[in-house]
């Protein structure tokens, strides 16, 4: 269980980013936060990675609080983030240690399509490639909670669609609890049980969506499309809040 309990955050220069924000993610299961940009979904992964801390309330993973990065939980972002200086090999398995090491990495590099490649260097790889070691070098620890923020939005349409469907496929492996922001609705859909749909300033949730196709989802399906209406309409509802507050 991974419980977020009346978080609000105020930054340095008087802003606050979160208020109040509650909200209960079951173990095994997935949650996508969307919402208009500058509600504060960012900011929450990073008060749930242990990379910042929250100004009021508390994160808990199984009751215990998160207070600092730990192995429990991993963060995969944007772009991959890789050490350029070391090898593929050796960004998987940066601050892993035990005497199955290597063999921890060979397992997961097979997990994500790219055996073979523990030698290369991150330059000698596509976009799509890098963000597949940084899907390995979470997987690596397994975490009981992984936090995901946009990890595929600077990928081509064919390539993130094929990342998206061998995550959901890694996912089922194992059943971490998994919390994604996305501005992609139809990403939201193909990967949540649940999507929160949050609305600035500051952020809280606007509405809750339960998402109850089963698994591997057709975008183009009826129920589908239903629900990716619903989701419109309520994300229109969120930036028409933001802008009302912008005037």
């Amino acid at each position: 269980m991974l419980t977020i309990r009346h978080v609000s955050k105020w930054f340095a220069n008087g802003t606050q980013a979160l208020d109040n924000f509650m909200l209960k993610i079951a173990s095994g299961e997935i949650v996508v936060l969307i919402g208009a940009s500058g509600c504060g979904k960012s900011t929450l992964l990073w008060l749930a990675s242990g990379l910042d801390r929250a100004s009021q309330g508390g994160i808990l993973i199984d009751g215990e609080r998160v207070t600092r990065p730990s192995s429990r939980i991993n963060l995969i972002f944007q772009e991959p983030r890789l050490f350029p200086w070391l090898k593929v090999a050796d960004n998987i398995g940066f601050g892993l240690e035990g005497r199955d090491r290597r063999g921890r990495i060979e397992r997961v590099l097979a997990k994500v399509g790219l055996e073979g490649f523990d030698a290369r260097w991150p330059k000698e790889l596509s976009g799509g490639q890098a963000q597949r070691v940084a899907i390995a070098r979470a997987l690596v620890i397994e975490p009981k909670v992984i936090l995901l923020d946009e990890p595929f939005s600077a990928l081509d349409a064919f390539t993130r669609r094929d990342l998206q469907q061998h995550l959901l496929t890694l996912w089922q492996e194992s059943r971490p609890t998994m919390l994604m922001v996305t501005h992609d609705i139809d990403e939201a859909l193909i990967f949540a049980d649940r999507v929160i749909v949050m609305q600035p300033w500051p952020g809280r949730i606007l509405e809750e969506f339960t998402v109850d196709l089963q698994r591997d989802r057709d975008p183009a399906s009826p129920e589908f499309e239903a629900l990716k209406r619903r989701l419109h309409a309520s994300l229109g509802r969120s930036m028409a809040g933001r802008r009302h507050l912008a005037a």
